[in-house]
């Protein structure tokens, strides 16, 4: 069973608490589910024992260090990781029944990290863990870490009849190259992605670079 927990990571170091608009989302997950825990991390109050502790160091960014902790956290405490640009529209339990694990497509192609929920000790969430690779920062972090680490990995383990698999409208009706239709209303959706990308700052901007340049470097010595 799902532990009834959300969990949040905000890693900032130049701003440790969260901005008004992302505060104004929890409080309203937290209103539409008076029952529920909610958790707000960071690196200091993951004081728990990691399964990778040696990756947190090799992060290249604070998009990898979250994208790390969130596995962490779940393997560690179960629960409903959401990411702080989600704004909650109903409740979720209808997703959480019986299911020990669920997981939503991004945008028909992937399966996103941005939210996903497991049971605590989960092998699957665990077998995440392990996947991840040693050396970080020679791909974009989506590619390493995020939705394409998460589909890749998932997709070679394959699901079991626990794992809820959701389509992208309950928690992604519209997409990133959207922003037009962010005024829509939805009424199939539990939440909507607002696609903030507030992990995007210098550090990203560089590795994206970085990556780029790498790729065509690969590419001419290819030809």
């Amino acid at each position: 069973m799902i532990p009834r927990i959300f969990h949040q990571v905000w890693i900032n170091h130049a701003d440790p608490t969260l901005p008004a608009a992302f505060r104004a989302y929890s409080d309203k997950w937290r209103a539409m589910h008076p029952a529920w825990e909610y958790r707000l991390w960071n690196l200091d109050t993951c004081d728990f024992e990691l399964q990778r502790p040696e990756l947190i160091g090799r992060c290249a960014n604070y998009a990898q260090m979250a994208d790390v902790l969130r596995l962490e956290i779940l393997y560690r405490y179960g629960g409903v990781y959401i990411d702080t640009d989600f704004e909650p529209l109903r409740p979720i339990e209808p997703v959480l029944d019986g299911a020990e694990h669920f997981f939503c497509s991004e945008d028909g192609a992937h399966l996103s990290n941005s939210i996903f929920g497991a049971r605590p000790e989960s092998p699957l969430i665990l077998r995440l863990l392990r996947g991840l690779p040693t050396e970080l920062g020679r791909e974009p972090a989506n590619v390493e870490t995020g939705p394409r680490y998460f589909t890749r990995t998932l997709l070679c383990e394959g699901f079991d009849a626990d794992v809820k698999l959701l389509p992208s409208r309950l928690f992604f009706p519209y997409q990133w190259d959207e922003p037009h239709r962010a005024g829509e209303s939805f009424p199939e959706a539990f939440a909507v992605h607002r696609w903030a990308h507030s992990w995007r700052g210098p550090q990203s901007r560089g590795l994206r670079v970085r990556a780029r340049v790498a790729r065509m470097i690969r590419a001419l010595g290819s030809a």
